[in-house]
């Protein structure tokens, strides 16, 4: 309605002009009358709201960055080179904490074939792995693990030792990127020992040393 009388008031004194000008003036005066654009409404001039920004979400940190996680699990076999030997499933969850260096929580299960009764057992370790020679954008490295563990079995292990024992270990190992999901395949070889650390005295603590094949995955999060 605003609109309207605007446009009336402004056509008024053209219309009256034009009645009393000459045919051809007043046919130029309609005319531009006619083509005169709309004076602005409050609803036209009115600003279009502001649309808030998506958020947007932090890109994952890549296998070398401080905060990438991943679970790594795979299987592992061990050897005394006599009589023993261990059978065991590892899940770990990996943790980059400083660069090259990871921090691994690992739970293992276990089958002891050994002398006298065979027996399984579960465990926990803390160790670190160095990532000390790799590919610049860690596609591929070479490690070093060190930590120790405890081991609780549901017999004696070594046979003669105790049920609890701690599970001190060195290794050296290998990784490689297998597909575009950042999927690793990982592979070594540690010292693997097994002792009871005379806890319940230095005649039961038949100790075992083994080298200890692993292989495995290792899958980001």
């Amino acid at each position: 309605m605003l609109a309207r009388s605007t446009i009336a008031s402004l056509a008024a004194p053209a219309l009256l002009l034009a009645a009393v000008a000459p045919p051809a003036l007043a046919a130029e005066l309609n005319t531009s009358l006619l083509l005169q654009p709309a004076p602005p409404t409050a609803a036209t001039t009115a600003a279009a709201p502001t649309q808030p920004s998506p958020a947007v979400a932090p890109a994952p940190k890549a296998f070398g960055q401080v905060g990438h996680f991943a679970l790594d699990f795979g299987l592992m076999a061990a050897h005394d080179f006599d009589r023993d030997q261990d059978y065991g499933l590892y899940l770990t969850p990996a943790f980059w904490v400083a660069q090259d260096l990871q921090l691994l929580t690992e739970f293992g299960f276990w089958y002891f074939n050994q002398e006298g009764p065979d027996t399984g057992g579960v465990s926990f370790t803390l160790a670190g792995r160095w990532h000390f020679h790799h590919a610049d954008d860690y596609r591929w490295s070479v490690f070093a693990d060190l930590g120790v563990g405890v081991l609780g079995a549901f017999d004696d292990t070594p046979n003669g030792g105790s049920s609890f024992n701690l599970l001190p270990r060195a290794g050296l190992g290998f990784q490689t990127l297998i597909n575009d999901q950042g999927w690793r395949l990982m592979t070594g070889l540690r010292w693997h020992h097994i002792s009871n650390a005379r806890i319940t005295g230095r005649d039961e603590n038949p100790s075992r040393n083994s080298l200890l094949l692993f292989a495995g995955l290792s899958v980001p999060f």
